[in-house]
């Protein structure tokens, strides 16, 4: 797994059909698995007549045709006939970032349904967890309930951060964020005016077209999760906007340990890495 360079995502390498090398970011908030028209063509990917739509934070919704992959390996996990959506994240008219160049899709977490593994984010690696190794990783690090909502081929996972002001909120576990994102009610009860001088508004369109207003700023005091007080983040940066969650919990929070994901066992594991 490979940071691009400039950015807070993680691309990992893949096959798909056995000999169809593609390179994917790994995003634990991207619902389905979804691989560029592009791709799906070169590979010829098996429509399944069905579509899948889901709603990106914002609010919005996208529906894609869903197709079958022969196969889908990703180091050792193979997956045959994998379900994945089949869509082009950047619109006409979008600019493809820098390092995007390549990127054939998106891998969701729920490419390895039932088969535990550990994120290192620091260290730029994902390892899959056989049970001896998870018995060990259960007993040394700290579990944290983990929440999780299954629709088709997609999976959306929750647990409770504590914010500086007492409240708990329900966040997505998304390493397609960068800094914490919270929804923009959160912004008055946390001190946050929308003209302080240390806040900073943002306007634009996102990679489907869709105008966003955005408000970041720095936050007093700790974020911690609500069952374990020790993993915490002091003073975070935050980005405030209207979404349809509680809030986003990304890669500034989770890089800083090792994060195993069970989701079998409906719990987050974190270690020091």
């Amino acid at each position: 797994m490979k940071r691009i360079p400039g950015t807070h995502f993680f691309s990992i390498p893949a096959t798909v059909g056995g000999s169809h090398d593609a390179r994917l970011i790994f995003d634990t908030g991207i619902g389905p698995s979804i691989v560029s028209g592009y791709f799906a063509e070169r590979v010829h990917c098996r429509p399944v007549g069905e579509s899948f739509t889901g709603r990106r934070m914002s609010g919005q919704e996208v529906t894609m045709p869903l197709v079958s992959l022969e196969s889908l390996a990703v180091g050792p996990v193979f997956r045959e006939n994998a379900i994945v959506g089949s869509f082009d994240i950047f619109v006409e008219g979008t600019r493809v970032p820098e390092g995007f160049a390549g990127i054939e899709g998106f891998l969701s977490p729920a490419f390895f349904e039932g088969i535990p593994f550990t994120l290192e984010l620091a260290k730029e690696r994902i390892l899959v967890e056989s049970e001896q190794s998870l018995s060990l990783i259960q007993k040394t690090g700290k579990s944290v309930p983990l929440r999780i909502e299954r629709d088709g081929p997609s999976i959306t996972m929750f647990i409770d951060l504590l914010l500086p002001d007492g409240e708990v909120a329900v966040v997505e576990v998304d390493t397609g964020s960068d800094i914490l994102i919270l929804n923009k009610r959160y912004m008055h009860r946390l001190g946050i005016e929308k003209s302080g001088s240390a806040t900073t508004k943002i306007e634009g369109k996102d990679e489907t077209g869709h105008s966003y207003v955005r408000y970041r700023a720095p936050v007093s005091g700790l974020v911690h999760l609500e069952s374990h007080h020790d993993l915490f983040q002091a003073a975070p940066e935050v980005m405030f906007q209207e979404i349809i969650y509680d809030g986003l919990v990304g890669v500034d929070f989770l890089k800083r340990y090792a994060v195993t994901f069970n989701t079998a066992g409906s719990e987050l594991i974190f270690n020091r890495p």
